[in-house]
């Protein structure tokens, strides 16, 4: 006997069998103006695949075509950090 899980996105309905490229959504609320203190997070969460997720902006894309990432070099953090110093 075995378990099956499928993964059903809650914003398409896309269905999938690994929870890779999944995510939690959530929205939370707070007014700080009118009502201070007040905050809801309503317990609502949302399972969304990536492409939804990317359709709202939330990810990157991984569509973007000739942007590549090129992480700084260990050099170019030292420099970042001496530049920080010496301006504050």
């Amino acid at each position: 006997m075995s378990i099956q899980t499928t993964y059903t996105c809650d914003c398409c309905g896309a269905k999938q069998e690994t929870s890779d490229q999944f995510w939690v959504v959530q929205v939370m609320v707070r007014a700080y103006d009118t009502m201070p203190g007040y905050s809801s997070d309503g317990g609502k969460l949302k399972h969304w695949c990536r492409e939804c997720c990317e359709k709202q902006d939330i990810l990157p894309s991984l569509r973007t075509v000739g942007v590549q990432f090129t992480p700084p070099t260990f050099e170019d953090l030292i420099r970042e950090i001496v530049r920080e110093e010496v301006g504050a």
